[in-house]
């Protein structure tokens, strides 16, 4: 039978057509299959952590130290307003609101130490799941930070070890969290608990027996690594939110949604391998959708902190040095290659042994040309030469 040739065009289109959709099909199942290999399940439920062994769970600790603040509402934003700027002088409100929360804080130094936590959250709901004692976490971390502080300037080194011990746990337990929002309020908490312990290593009173267990005093968690899960999380919950529809006409849409997620995830994702200097300089950040510019600023902060902690734990090394040998080291070349490199800027940790001062270098510039939160975690560190007063001893 003889058909037009309207018919057999339209025959080709129809072929040309399901051509596309398969093509379009089999690109999608190949971005899944690597997201998935790359960064995780595309249930959210999947992010679901395991629990912990009771005795092992410092979020037992923590919730409980919650349960027994005394913090009145004002008292919170003087608080979170030190946290700001906590180079700044305490005043004496902000003493006796950490003398009314020694029974809390005592409760919180149980969870120094501890660096695996379960906080039950379930992930089935996506980025829905939320921590609804998050505030009262963070009020509790910079509550920690200001009881560190007013120890060192009084001296007691047991007791602001001791302080700094458990922020390090209390902001490892939320950094190990794949919810965006607790990521980042562990990430923030770190960043201050940073701070303080910058402060320690630079006074000269530091006894040598509290340095040894400073070295301890830092969150191991990879923030890199779980970053790439709060990329695969919030990629799973937006599939979630959006079920996929069938029929002809949402058929191809559905698959290039999803193929074009998967494949944003991947990328995002892959940034963290990266020195934010690197790849925040061929951002084009004005293209970018809130979604993602939110996760790359979250991913910029995580950088900026590890890049500090990096330099701290070089610093203690430093100091371990100057106990065994008298003096600094004359260069940073007996420190293990990890140590050397940053990830926040990608140079090498600039050193003057003349002065003792350890920095990141272009640290703050990177941190104020990013408009990240202020205060910029420390990027310089100025470590002791030995011709200050020697260290007194600790008052327990």
């Amino acid at each position: 039978m003889t058909r037009s040739p309207w018919v057999r065009l339209a025959l080709a289109l129809l072929a040309l057509t399901v051509l596309a959709l398969g093509a379009l099909r089999t690109a999608r199942v190949w971005a899944e299959r690597q997201f998935e290999k790359e960064l995780g399940s595309l249930e959210p439920a999947a992010y679901t952590r395991p629990a912990v062994k009771t005795d092992d769970n410092a979020a037992r600790y923590f919730l409980a130290a919650v349960g027994k603040l005394r913090v009145e509402e004002e008292e919170a934003k003087l608080l979170a307003a030190w946290a700001l700027h906590p180079e700044d002088p305490a005043d004496g409100r902000l003493s006796a609101l950490v003398a009314k929360n020694e029974p809390a804080l005592r409760l919180a130094k149980q969870g120094a130490g501890l660096f695996s936590s379960f906080y039950g959250l379930d992930y089935a709901s996506g980025f829905h799941a939320a921590l609804p004692d998050l505030p009262q976490l963070v009020t509790l971390g910079r509550l920690l930070g200001l009881e560190a502080r007013l120890a060192r300037e009084r001296g007691e080194a047991g007791r602001m070890v001791s302080a700094l011990s458990a922020l390090a746990s209390l902001s490892a337990s939320l950094e190990s969290e794949p919810g965006i929002t607790v990521f980042h309020g562990g990430v923030s908490l770190e960043r201050l608990q940073l701070a303080e312990l910058a402060l320690a290593l630079e006074d000269p009173r530091l006894p040598t027996a509290r340095l040894a267990q400073l070295r301890d005093a830092f969150s191991p968690v990879a923030l890199e690594e779980v970053f790439r899960r709060v990329v695969g999380l919030e990629e799973a919950s937006l599939r979630q939110e959006v079920p996929e529809k069938t029929g002809l006409a949402t058929f191809g849409a559905a698959d290039f949604w999803r193929f074009s997620g998967a494949q944003k995830a991947r990328k995002l994702a892959a940034l963290g391998a990266q020195p934010c200097a690197r790849w925040a300089a061929d951002t084009r950040w004005e293209e970018l959708g809130n979604h993602e510019a939110r996760l790359l600023l979250v991913l910029a902060q995580a950088q900026g902190v590890r890049g500090s902690r990096l330099l701290l734990q070089a610093a203690t090394l430093c100091l371990r040095h100057h106990g065994e040998h008298g003096s600094l080291p004359a260069s940073l070349g007996f420190l293990p290659e990890a140590l050397r490199e940053n990830p926040f800027t990608g140079k090498p940790l600039a050193y003057d042994a003349s002065t003792g001062s350890l920095a990141v270098p272009d640290g703050v510039t990177l941190w104020s040309t990013l408009r990240l939160p202020a205060p910029p975690p420390p990027f310089t560190v100025r470590l002791p030469l030995g011709t200050e007063k020697p260290a007194r001893r600790s008052r327990e």
